[in-house]
């Protein structure tokens, strides 16, 4: 990092001696003021970390940076500094220093002459040629500012001004037609990284609490948002957010604000600049309203926004139910009254909560479903599973059932496309006094076994009147 300051601080590696080392006074009267010369600026990318040290540009073709790529649609700038620059150095001011100063001041101190963007010319990536004028309309020679101006979302920074000061000379003394410029750029840490995950089923109960994952890469970037975003019927619940950055949990560095479905976070640029590259994740929870809707996607939606990249992803879950048609099982007409507990694979029976379900041993309190004037009733906000209807009280006129009736929750079997799912039938029988019992008829056979005591006692007493007699 600190190499880095250096780099962009001072901006030697991007200065241009004048071969010639000539005073800013010396003209070449006999050089035309219409001749022209090509700069050609080869844009090149290194990985992270890879960067060279600062070195000068001698403005002669390079061919050792084969660690480095070159980079398309790049956009460069040129501006005139001519006037600028003769006036640092009437002031005494060395030729080395006057580029500073103008490559830190940029496009404020010039007069824009051209821009071109970095394209792929020959087997060559990163390519931007410019025919510009040796020389101004005073004679004197030209001074050219080149600035970066547009860059991809892949790279740390722009790459700082370039200051060319003509003419250039080689190393014996020959003055160059073609000047080669070699601006560099690092890679940065990309964010492509961005998961959200529930643990657990992604089937849930009314009133259940879901715990949420977000796992990122905290990438090199100025300003950083992560917003949190979820469904109506999904509270948010802040007492439970957690944030660890590189393995630890942090409680500062960091702005969180929640709402009623979510949150917002944004890091401070302090923690942006020591935490580039490890590894993020936040944790909390969210509890699912009574109110959501059967067999639709309850949606948990995440996004991460820096000055160059947009990621989004989404997670979902969904809850269920079951609807139930009671009907006399002879004529197959609705029957209302009919009333009944939920029991799961455990034994346990249905409770409602102010929040939502809950599950409990005991039978007192809990959940009754009540058939109604159409036999309709149903029982909703249950996850993916099997469950048992145990009838405690008949319609009218009606034998109760004294088996548990079996029925299975899952996906759209409650409703889909907005269509109701198709009921679950369940059958009672009128009731028969008749002598003879039926299967699951213990108040008939109650009867019968009254009316054989009757018939009994009856056959006893008349056979007593006879030997009387």
């Amino acid at each position: 990092m600190k190499k880095r300051i250096w780099y962009i601080l001072f901006l030697i590696p991007l200065l241009l001696t004048i071969g010639s080392q000539r005073s800013a006074a010396q003209n070449i009267p006999n050089q035309s003021s219409n001749e022209q010369v090509q700069i050609i600026l080869h844009k090149l990318l290194f990985t992270e970390g890879n960067l060279p040290d600062p070195q000068k540009n001698t403005g002669e073709e390079q061919v050792f940076f084969q660690e480095a790529q070159g980079l398309n649609e790049v956009s460069f700038s040129v501006y005139d500094v001519t006037a600028s620059f003769y006036q640092l150095r009437e002031r005494g001011i060395d030729v080395t220093t006057a580029q500073q100063q103008l490559a830190k001041k940029g496009q404020e101190i010039g007069t824009f002459v051209t821009e071109q963007i970095t394209k792929t010319v020959g087997n060559e990536a990163g390519i931007a040629q410019f025919q510009l004028p040796k020389q101004d309309a005073q004679g004197r020679d030209q001074v050219y500012l080149f600035q970066e101006t547009k860059t991809p979302v892949n790279v740390k920074e722009k790459s700082a001004n370039l200051v060319v000061v003509l003419p250039i000379n080689n190393e014996q003394g020959q003055e160059l037609k073609t000047i080669h410029l070699y601006p560099k750029n690092e890679e940065t840490t990309p964010l492509s990284f961005l998961e959200k995950k529930i643990q657990g089923d992604s089937s849930v109960s009314f009133g259940e609490i879901v715990t949420y994952t977000v796992d990122t890469i905290v990438s090199d970037c100025q300003s950083y948002q992560l917003i949190d975003e979820a469904d109506d019927h999904l509270l948010f619940l802040p007492d439970t957010w957690k944030l660890k950055i590189g393995g630890q949990e942090i409680h500062s560095g960091y702005k969180m604000v929640s709402h009623q479905n979510g949150f917002e976070l944004t890091l401070a640029k302090e923690t942006l600049q020591k935490m580039v590259g490890q590894p993020l994740s936040i944790t909390y929870q969210m509890q699912v309203s009574a109110t959501a809707i059967l067999d639709e996607e309850l949606k948990n939606n995440v996004t991460v926004t820096t000055e160059r990249e947009y990621l989004q992803r989404s997670t979902a879950i969904r809850t269920g139910g079951k609807h139930f048609l009671k009907i006399d099982s002879r004529n197959q007409s609705p029957l209302q009254g009919a009333v009944f507990l939920v029991r799961n694979q455990r034994g346990k029976y249905l409770h409602q909560t102010k929040e939502g379900v809950t599950w409990r041993m005991s039978s007192e309190g809990a959940y009754r479903l009540t058939s109604d004037q159409s036999g309709n009733f149903s029982v909703r906000g249950l996850t993916d599973g099997n469950y048992y209807l145990e009838e405690i009280q008949s319609p009218k006129g009606y034998i109760k059932s004294e088996e548990l009736i079996p029925f299975v929750v899952e996906k759209n079997s409650f409703q889909q496309n907005g269509q109701q799912a198709d009921p679950l039938k369940v059958k009672n029988r009128k009731a028969d006094f008749g002598l003879m019992p039926k299967t699951n008829e213990k108040n008939s056979q109650f009867y019968v076994i009254v009316g054989l005591i009757l018939v009994s006692i009856s056959l006893w007493k008349w056979r007593k009147k006879g030997e009387n007699k």
